[in-house]
């Protein structure tokens, strides 16, 4: 079964954004998977929630943190905004990809 690349970028509502390295969760989390749902739910299991501002967690007027993708955000590579211009990096990250094989690399989106 083949496989797309899911991009989810963080709204930094309330002024601010979330990380968490070892979840794997920055400004940009790629996660690989067979179908956007998969995704989402993987989004969910590191610890991404698309109901912040209806569970009161996020600011009503900067919107939720983060949106569910659909299956035609998959790409067949990861991408940023359409962009593949990002490196592979282990100290100065702002985005992590997460593989379908488990795997979770940090990248750095210029």
């Amino acid at each position: 079964m083949s496989t797309k690349f899911y991009t989810y970028s963080q709204n930094n509502t309330g002024g601010s954004l979330e990380l968490d390295s070892t979840n794997g969760i920055s400004h940009y989390v790629i996660i690989e998977a067979v179908s956007a749902d998969l995704a989402n739910a993987v989004a969910e299991n590191i610890g991404i929630y698309f109901d912040g501002c209806a569970n009161g967690v996020d600011c009503d007027c900067c919107g939720d943190r983060w949106y569910e993708v659909d299956e035609l955000d998959g790409k067949d590579q990861p991408t940023i905004y359409g962009d593949t211009d990002f490196v592979f990096e282990s100290e100065n990250v702002n985005g992590y990809i997460h593989y379908a094989d488990g795997r979770v690399q940090g990248i750095f989106y210029k």
